[in-house]
């Protein structure tokens, strides 16, 4: 080969060069973006069945003692049944089960003044969350689970804050009621219909069925909300700090 031909044969080598590497690159990012469009488009389809699946939901509220720990083993329910993130969640604890509030519709906790204290004003300590009537029966089970010896995990704590009730829309004509009797006679537990101001039923094996559209929920202070117990370790400072983003967004409200 004269060197007249090298010199034609390198352009030509050059360029084909030049082409593959710009339709490598040209492959890459083609491949990139279909990959960020599928991520996207799963994320959308996750977030239309999430959409649909809580179509339907209910306020349900459920004590069993404490309220603290109650509000954690939801926060968890609802992490691993229903998917949900921190922003979703929808677990609060609270009163419920009482016929009165005071003057200015309060409920409030032990105070020093004894302001609207809620047992005085007949109601018990509990967790109020929205779930998917679809997944009911999983939120009841949880419940149900939180129960030793039929009674609460706590057996020091003692007097009508601390029954066992549970509040769903419309008490034994809901639609969701069969679904609970079941769950709970499974557990070796009765459903009594409460009415309001109940007394403690420790050791009774029995749980108060709340109407909890006569019976609403009333939203405890800002301090318990995510608050650790005293019976299990701290539940850390991520779960404790939830409240944080559920104050800004409204969910809680001081």
């Amino acid at each position: 080969m004269n060197n007249y031909c090298l010199v034609m044969i390198l352009p030509i080598i050059a360029l084909t060069v030049c082409f593959s590497c710009v339709e490598s690159s040209t492959s890459i990012e083609v491949r990139s973006s279909s990959v960020n469009k599928m991520s996207e488009l799963i994320a959308h389809q996750r977030n239309d069945q999430r959409s649909a699946v809580e179509q339907d939901t209910s306020d349900v509220y459920f004590g069993v003692g404490c309220f603290w720990h109650v509000q954690h083993e939801f926060v968890d329910a609802e992490r691993n049944i229903l998917d949900r993130n921190d922003l979703d969640l929808t677990s609060r604890a609270g009163y419920a089960g009482g016929t009165k509030t005071d003057d200015e519709g309060r409920v409030c906790y032990h105070n020093p003044d004894n302001v609207a204290y809620y047992g005085d004003l007949g109601h018990g300590e509990v967790v109020s969350v929205t779930i998917p009537d679809s997944f009911a029966n999983d939120f009841f089970t949880v419940y149900f689970d939180l129960f030793v010896n039929g009674d609460r995990a706590d057996v020091g704590d003692r007097g009508l804050e601390y029954r066992s009730l549970v509040g769903i829309p419309g008490g034994r004509d809901s639609t969701l009621y069969a679904s609970l009797a079941s769950i709970a006679e499974s557990k070796g537990l009765s459903l009594q219909v409460g009415v309001g101001d109940d007394p403690d039923n420790f050791g009774m094996n029995s749980v108060y069925l709340m109407d909890s559209l006569k019976f609403p929920f009333h939203q405890a202070e800002r301090y318990h909300q995510f608050h650790d117990d005293f019976m299990s370790p701290p539940y850390g400072e991520d779960y404790n700090n939830l409240i944080l983003e559920a104050e800004e967004d409204g969910r809680i409200v001081d």
